[in-house]
């Protein structure tokens, strides 16, 4: 797999509203700048017209198809341990919620999820929002403990950036959970040093890994990416080593140009990036951005430029997004979780510390690809949770706490 990369340095300073920061990072965080990567020359050769051209002999686009057959299909529900009684752990308890720019579809939906398990297992809950601030986060975290929270949970704030406030917290007794910050698994001894009690997130390696997926069947197997990294998020990170890592066993032959879009930059820079990229790499035939609240300021680049021969696979399952997938715009494929989910699980994290158990290393959110085959079937003006699946989450949660 040939891959380069271009870089391209902030020109034009920050936005002037914090709303393209919220809906970019609803699912992510903040987290210490990842070192920008040496500037090289772009790739030229591949496909030209999106997907058109003959399967590429050495890409294994069955193998990419057969993952997406089942990443297509409907959410169900996967208990991630045995079920445990909760008792009445957090009856009354305060359990203190802070994210990351309130006013975004995705934490609405989060916060909704935090709310319903929270009255479920009889907790009192209070939200706030950091708005992307660490030093806010860190006032909040603060005045969550002299409130007496049993716990904090935190989404879209990395506890690295509000180290000391973690540390107070659990000096008190106060369980952290982080949500959102990084890929779902096990407490890093780092962050356990810090206090973090538990993660609870979706994988974000396997996001890229499907967004890999995905590019391999719209181009028929003859990759020629184009994939934004967006400086300074860990999701990102491990999105981008996803992508590179699948395409490596499925279209060895692919090549990929990966381009660094600081978010701050997005809604003055963004357009142009695209555009002069695919003037110099023609050639590129899909894009692939890690977040689908940049395809708003893509597509239209896209069309005064006349290149709408391109194709796009993106994360995050927006409603605006989805809405060009369903009316056969650009957008091709779109892979997302379910952030209602993602509230019941963080609380679900919460439920079992409160109650003596150990937390789980993974919550097992999964995602679900978006694309032609499923599109027309998805109502996206029903709540977002019923996107991903016709199943009762608060029924399985209930079983699992032991109140089924």
């Amino acid at each position: 797999m040939s891959v380069s990369r271009k870089v391209r340095q902030r020109a034009w300073g920050t936005i002037g509203t914090s709303l393209v920061i919220a809906l970019a990072l609803s699912a992510c965080s903040d987290s210490a700048s990842a070192p920008e990567p040496s500037e090289s020359q772009v790739a030229t050769d591949g496909a030209t017209d999106g997907g058109a051209a003959a399967e590429s002999p050495t890409a294994d686009v069955e193998a990419a198809r057969a993952r997406i057959a089942q990443l297509t299909a409907a959410n169900t529900f996967e208990a991630p341990s045995e079920p445990f009684e909760v008792g009445a752990a957090l009856e009354g308890k305060l359990v203190s919620v802070i994210v990351s720019g309130a006013s975004a579809a995705f934490v609405q939906a989060f916060i909704e999820g935090v709310q319903d398990s929270t009255e479920l297992l009889g907790a009192r809950v209070d939200v706030q929002d950091s708005e992307y601030d660490p030093i806010k986060a860190a006032e909040l975290i603060d005045k969550a403990v002299a409130a007496g929270a049993s716990a904090i949970v935190m989404q879209g704030v990395d506890a690295n950036s509000v180290a000391a406030s973690v540390r107070a917290a659990a000096d008190a007794g106060i369980a952290v959970i982080e949500a959102t910050s990084r890929d779902a698994g096990a407490v890093s001894e780092e962050l356990k040093e810090i206090g973090v009690a538990a993660i609870s997130s979706f994988c974000y390696t396997c996001a890229g890994e499907q967004l890999a997926d995905a590019a391999v069947d719209i181009t028929d197997g003859n990759v020629n990416a184009m994939i934004y990294n967006v400086p300074g998020l860990s999701v990102t990170d491990a999105m981008l080593a996803g992508f590179e890592s699948r395409l490596a066993e499925v279209a060895p032959d692919a090549k990929v140009t990966v381009v660094d879009a600081p978010v701050a930059d997005w809604e003055a820079n963004l357009a142009t990036l695209t555009t002069s990229n695919l003037q110099i790499n023609p050639d590129i035939n899909v894009l692939v951005p890690v977040f689908d609240s940049m395809v708003g300021l893509i597509e239209p680049a896209l069309a005064s430029a006349g290149l709408t021969d391109k194709a796009i696979a993106t994360y995050n399952a927006s409603e605006s997004a989805l809405q060009m997938l369903k009316d056969e715009n650009i957008v091709k494929a779109n892979i997302g979780g379910s952030p209602y989910w993602l509230g019941w699980a963080s609380l679900d994290q919460v439920a079992r510390i409160a109650s003596g158990n150990e937390p789980v290393a993974d919550g097992l959110l999964p995602h679900r690809q978006f694309d032609a085959s499923n599109i027309q079937d998805v109502d996206l003006s029903a709540p977002q949770q019923a996107w991903y699946g016709d199943f009762d989450l608060a029924g399985a949660y209930a079983t699992l706490w032991g109140r089924g």
